[in-house]
């Protein structure tokens, strides 16, 4: 497995280990709709870019990598409850979840660093319940060595 998909499966496990209740377990399968449910909320990853930069080093080269995932959260209002409100719970979770208190060791070591990118929203609405999708990228940081994926540096 490249170092690129265990980042990506760095980031599920980080985030589906102690999510709180209430926040969806983090999946890597598109779901095809919202469900016309009040309560529904889903989050789904997948990559967007990955940006190498090979680097020298004594022990060889290396590649330095910033690879950006997506990560989309839905949520479904009522009435009384704007979706907005709804899926910040699980944006909450995300960057708590992902971004790391101190630059160096992140997801569990597989990466060195985590930021949060820029989010957009999405509005609309399935059958009789307003629904929002909130799409926010995060960027990670890691290194390979440029003639092995699957060998972290």
């Amino acid at each position: 497995m490249t170092v690129r998909e265990q980042v990506i499966a760095a980031v599920v496990t980080t985030w589906n280990t102690g999510t709180p209740g209430g926040v969806p377990q983090l999946e890597r399968t598109r779901r095809a709709a919202i469900p016309q449910s009040p309560t529904l909320m889903s989050a789904l990853v997948y990559p967007v870019r990955n940006v190498p930069e090979e680097i020298g080093r004594p022990s060889g080269p290396i590649v330095r990598a910033q690879l950006t995932v997506a990560i989309e959260m839905r949520a479904v209002g009522t009435d009384a409850t704007r979706p907005d409100t709804v899926v910040d719970a699980i944006y909450e979770w995300a960057v708590k979840a992902l971004v790391p208190q101190a630059f160096g060791v992140a997801l569990g070591g597989v990466a060195h660093d985590v930021v949060e990118g820029e989010g957009e929203y999405d509005y609309g609405k399935d059958g009789e319940y307003p629904t929002v999708l909130l799409k926010t990228e995060f960027t990670v940081s890691y290194q390979h060595l440029a003639h092995d994926p699957t060998v972290k540096t």
